[in-house]
């Protein structure tokens, strides 16, 4: 059956309640009073567009009025569409009728969550409400900075360690806004031992602490409100808003980004977890996402330490019951002064052994195999140890979709590593397809567009041939620039 068919009963032209897609805007009462005239414009595809906006203009963009010869403006004015739905939309396109003060909130301080916050803030400006609720003591998530008590100065990147851009990559302008703005530099592979060097990659790192890279990007978001230590538990919906609850949490919200690892989101309770409940594929393609488990041990030292001893500054570990990777972090920062510090993180197989213990046993456990191994070490002022229960992805969502959709009106949105990998440049490109199905960009919808007739194009073959197919891309190469 044709999607496009006016008693298709998913697709009901004139009745924007039936048609149950996202409007951020939302539609003005009047709509539903010119059903008569309220025929989609034959350039609007609802599967590649989402949601039917009235003030937007689906069709092929043309030369502005401003720039016309005097022989091109009759043909111009010619091709104009003059119905009465056409002009109520012309009046709904002004920026008047756009002006709204709407309430976004984002869970999750992460690098996905910052990206989001960024879009939606270039794209709307100050005409929404921005608002992070993290469980963290501070931003970051995975892109994690931890200072030491005693020096400011003195600190180590305790989660993802540097960047990664490929040669194609789609997160190479967000790369060049970091080079520009001097957070990040080319790491110094000279005294790297154990790394799988690439030419088609290049690997980046960050001045002042990886987390410098969220916070700068939500900077740029020019927030409203961070709230740092809060623990989101239970989240309902109804037709007008989304309800969050937690310890010392409750507020309200015209759409909602989780961000989150997918575990933590299938542990929510309210609404959130009926819709998902009852919807079995989609529990089932959830449960299915895994992540590896990491502890990390930081050591700080004084400025009377003068050198740690090793001739390396980052080194890959193999065939250790244990360890991983250790760094002398401010080494791989290029900044080659005290105070120092080091870091180490443990096996993949490692975490998942001991992924439920108690992370002051097992830190304490994993300090003292470090110094078995480099007992060269000195002895810090300082350690901390940290457990990464959600680590890195090994088992993302279905088809890595970039994000998921679990209500549309008002929105309530998946996305994150889990629904891609787990690298800066695939959570740039979860949260630019998550913020491009929030405000549709022409490049997007473009893209979306091929998408979608080369899909049409592949079914029509498939029931051709009687035959459903099957995958046969290549496997996935998990290369992790975070550890």
């Amino acid at each position: 059956m044709s999607w496009y068919r006016k008693d298709n009963p998913d697709v009901i032209p004139g009745n924007p309640e039936r048609i149950g897609k996202w409007d951020p805007i939302q539609y003005l009462d009047v709509t539903k009073y010119l059903k008569p005239f309220n025929e989609y414009p034959k350039d609007f595809n609802p599967r590649v567009h989402g949601a039917y906006l009235p003030y937007m203009y689906y069709g092929k963009a043309e030369t502005p009025f401003s720039q016309l010869k005097i022989k091109e403006i009759p043909g111009w004015f010619s091709r104009r569409n003059k119905t009465p739905m056409d002009a109520y939309q012309l009046g709904l396109r002004s920026k008047p009728f756009q002006l709204r003060n709407m309430k976004v909130l984002i869970v999750g301080s992460g690098i996905t969550g910052a990206i989001v916050s960024y879009l939606l803030r270039q794209h709307y400006a100050k005409r929404i409400q921005l608002i992070v609720y993290d469980k963290g003591r501070d931003i970051g998530g995975r892109m994690s900075t931890s200072r030491s008590l005693f020096d400011s100065n003195c600190f180590c990147d305790t989660g993802a360690q540097y960047l990664t851009m490929s040669n194609h990559s789609p997160a190479k302008k967000y790369f060049q806004q970091l080079i520009d703005a001097k957070i990040i530099k080319v790491l110094d592979a000279t005294n790297v031992i154990g790394m799988h060097q690439r030419e088609d990659k290049q690997d980046y790192v960050v001045s002042d602490g990886i987390s410098t890279i969220v916070r700068y990007y939500f900077d740029q978001a020019e927030m409203d409100n961070i709230f740092n230590s809060k623990t989101i538990n239970e989240i309902n919906v109804n037709e007008n808003n989304i309800q969050i609850h937690g310890e010392l949490v409750d507020d309200e919200c015209d759409a909602l980004f989780l961000t989150i690892p997918v575990t933590q989101i299938l542990q929510l309770k309210g609404k959130i977890a009926k819709i998902i409940e009852n919807d079995s594929q989609l529990k089932i393609n959830l449960e299915k996402v895994q992540y590896s488990s990491r502890f990390s041990v930081s050591l700080f030292y004084d400025e009377s330490i003068q050198t740690l001893n090793i001739p390396w500054h980052i080194k890959y570990i193999d065939n250790d019951d244990c360890l991983r990777y250790v760094s002398v972090d401010n080494l791989k920062r290029k900044k080659y002064s005290p105070p120092f510090s080091l870091i180490a993180q443990t096996s993949v197989q490692f975490g998942a052994k001991h992924a439920e213990n108690d992370k002051e046993v097992i830190g304490k456990q994993v300090l003292k195999h470090l110094f078995d191994l480099f007992p060269e070490l000195p002895k810090p002022t300082e350690t901390k140890f940290h457990k990464w229960r959600y680590s890195q992805i090994t088992q993302p969502y279905s088809g890595k979709p970039g994000y998921l959709i679990l209500n549309e009106k008002p929105l309530l949105l998946l996305t994150g590593d889990g629904f891609a990998e787990s690298n800066f440049e695939a959570c740039v490109e979860a949260a630019t397809k998550a913020v491009d199905r929030f405000y549709p960009s022409p490049e997007a919808i473009e893209i979306a567009i091929k998408a979608t007739e080369e899909q049409h194009f592949l079914q029509r073959n498939e029931d051709e041939h009687e035959s459903a197919g099957e995958d046969d891309g290549e496997g996935t190469d998990w290369h992790w620039e975070y550890f």
